[in-house]
């Protein structure tokens, strides 16, 4: 898998993927698990655009997150990563009703998950004792604090020294795996969070279809209703800007007397309403594209026009301008007009010598989240998160711990005294 990673081996890959689908079906082995994640990430960032590729991905993915098996919630959260960019949508293979039926599959599929993070968490006891690092051994033995049983002479003692040792382990460890669960709840909520709300955000809106399956899964009523929320919002925001482009193509292709193009200066400020009496950006574009690059969408304006359409200033070509953009025979002018909505605050367009340059102070990029390889905790930001919220408790315990070995050897030197 490395070595056609690394040589951008489509076709081994694809052959990979296949054997590997056939050994899982067949064996259902824990071990292969970390493997198809491996295999899942190699296919994400090599061709993430393959429908064909993505769909065997998919199979295979699902059919590990449905087994009934015991597997580690990071795997599970991973696969499902993978599995989030819905490209069957994006490609049109799935839409109308069969997308809205597929979409309350698979947001039943994260919800279930989350679902039993969240019973595994709550059916494990919070330690009722604290745990130590060392265990002290019995007072009468005068010994230092670490000792191994085998140094206690007294078989009474060494016993009772053996018994605080495993209670302690015991402790430990359900603590450790209470913290962990917690942790992974955590990571894997906000992933959840954020594929349901795209996922119901793509039409056909269906909005109280979410809220019926996120009480179905007994989501906490504030959390159903902010992503409730979230969805009506950028649906109605979705139908308002659809209707303004319905009506933009209608009064491009209206018939209007004919008038004269005022052609600006060059270094002159322009507005969307001029642009749309100019001919050139008159031709209608149909761009179907996912995270196109600011330079790309440029590039396809001049291409089409004949203009040479720029940014200018700190606006930057290689930026992300959307998670994905998708119209059909639309004038050039209201393109350019949404892109510098997009990638600008009060932004404009200064008509230049062969064309026109978009000028102003550049939005805060898009923060890449539907990357499978940024988020799987071996590869990304989010292991030094898990990290950082583990080591958080261990510090506490580590103060307290120092606290209560001053306050007892206090009081042993006052029983001394």
């Amino acid at each position: 898998m490395k070595k056609a990673r690394t040589a951008k081996d489509l076709i081994g890959i694809r052959l990979l993927t296949a054997e590997l689908k056939t050994e899982w079906l067949k064996n259902k082995r824990p071990e292969y698990l970390p493997v198809i994640v491996d295999l899942g990430l190699a296919i994400n960032s090599m061709a993430s655009t393959r429908v064909d590729l993505h769909t065997s991905m998919h199979d295979l993915a699902v059919s590990v997150i449905d087994w009934p098996g015991e597997k580690p919630p990071e795997i599970t959260m991973k696969l499902l990563l993978l599995l989030q960019n819905d490209p069957e949508y994006s490609s049109g293979m799935l839409k109308g009703d069969e997308w809205v039926k597929e979409r309350q599959i698979r947001a039943e599929r994260w919800l279930n998950v989350w679902k039993r993070i969240r019973e595994q968490l709550a059916a494990l006891p919070a330690p009722s004792e604290p745990f130590y690092f060392q265990v002290d051994p019995p007072a009468e033995t005068h010994l230092p604090t670490g000792v191994a049983p085998s140094a206690i002479k007294d078989p009474v003692l060494r016993k009772q020294y053996e018994l605080a040792i495993e209670k302690n382990t015991r402790i430990a460890n359900a603590f450790q795996k209470k913290q962990y669960l917690t942790d992974q709840e955590k990571l894997f909520a906000g992933s959840a969070k954020r594929y349901l709300v795209e996922a119901f955000c793509k039409p056909p809106f269906r909005t109280d279809d979410l809220d019926t399956v996120l009480e179905k899964y007994g989501l906490d009523q504030k959390i159903r209703q902010t992503m409730v929320d979230e969805v009506r919002r950028r649906s109605e925001e979705r139908i308002t800007r659809d209707a303004k482009i319905a009506k933009a193509i209608t009064a491009s292709i209206a018939p209007k007397a004919p008038e004269r193009f005022a052609v600006p200066a060059p270094g002159a400020y322009v507005d969307a309403k001029f642009l749309s009496t100019d001919p050139k950006l008159l031709t209608p574009i149909s761009i179907k594209l996912t995270r196109p690059k600011l330079g790309d969408l440029l590039d396809l304006l001049s291409s089409k026009t004949g203009y040479e359409i720029t940014a200018g200033g700190d606006i930057t070509r290689d930026r992300l301008a959307y998670w994905s953009i998708h119209h059909h025979n639309v004038p050039a002018w209201l393109v350019m007009d949404q892109v510098n909505e997009a990638v600008t605050e009060k932004g404009r367009w200064v008509k230049k010598e062969k064309g026109y340059q978009m000028v102003g102070e550049s939005k805060p990029p898009l923060k890449v989240l539907a990357n499978v390889e940024d988020q799987a905790p071996e590869s990304s930001d989010q292991l030094w998160i898990l990290v950082a919220v583990m080591a958080i408790p261990g510090a506490v315990y580590v103060i307290w711990f120092a606290f209560h070995r001053w306050r007892r050897r206090s009081q042993d030197s006052g029983k001394g005294a």
